[in-house]
């Protein structure tokens, strides 16, 4: 959709609202292509009206999280976090507010989240910023042993074998941190299609032998 596409759909909703002030369907959707426009404190506004107007859900306040991160309100957004994860454990809620934590530099209390979010929803991306924390606080025997996870969950992701040749370098690792590399490039190294061998049977079959 074009940007014209959301300005057309917010001023439908808002049509809708004039009448129905009290339908919290169009107050969300409107919040929605609100904050697709750039308008976030607007957004804001109409989401606050649905969570006044319905039972709260854990989307509903990480959403509202999401927006809060938007307009940089960092602390506002962990609350909105915490909201929703006293409704329902959920990995996102989680891993946000880690995020979040990490920001502001509660390094021991993001640990804590991005542990519980790899118990509900074992994520590369989780275990990969769970390891960066650890060596933030200098703890490499963890932050390996989160790569480690992240590798054996997906050994088909270059960036964390890259992450971790990063870690074992620092650990004079030297050649553990090549062969990671090695790895990662053999990963990203694009693919050749063959031709099957039948057909290039027949392709070869059509070029003759080769002339003495």
């Amino acid at each position: 959709m074009q940007k014209g596409d959301f300005s057309h759909a917010e001023q439908r909703f808002a049509s809708v609202l004039r009448e129905y002030p009290e339908n919290a369907d169009a107050h969300h959707l409107r919040s929605q292509a609100l904050s697709l426009l750039g308008r976030v404190p607007e957004a804001r506004e109409e989401l606050d009206k649905v969570i006044a107007l319905r039972p709260p859900t854990p989307a509903l306040y990480l959403e509202r999280a999401r927006l809060l991160v938007e307009s940089n309100d960092v602390e506002g957004a962990v609350k909105e976090y915490t909201r929703a994860l006293e409704l329902a454990p959920v990995a996102e809620g989680y891993a946000g507010r880690a995020l979040l934590r990490r920001k502001l530099g509660r390094t021991s209390e993001a640990l804590t989240d991005y542990t519980k979010a790899i118990q509900i929803a074992p994520i590369v991306d989780y275990y990969v910023q769970q390891a960066a924390l650890y060596e933030q606080a200098g703890d490499v025997e963890r932050a390996r042993a989160s790569y480690n996870s992240a590798i054996e969950l997906r050994p088909d992701v270059p960036y964390t074998y890259r992450a971790r040749a990063t870690l074992r370098e620092r650990l004079q690792d030297v050649a553990g941190a090549q062969k990671d590399r090695e790895i990662a490039d053999q990963i990203e190294k694009p693919i050749v299609n063959e031709p099957l061998p039948g057909k290039k049977a027949k392709a070869d079959s059509k070029t003759g032998p080769e002339e003495q």
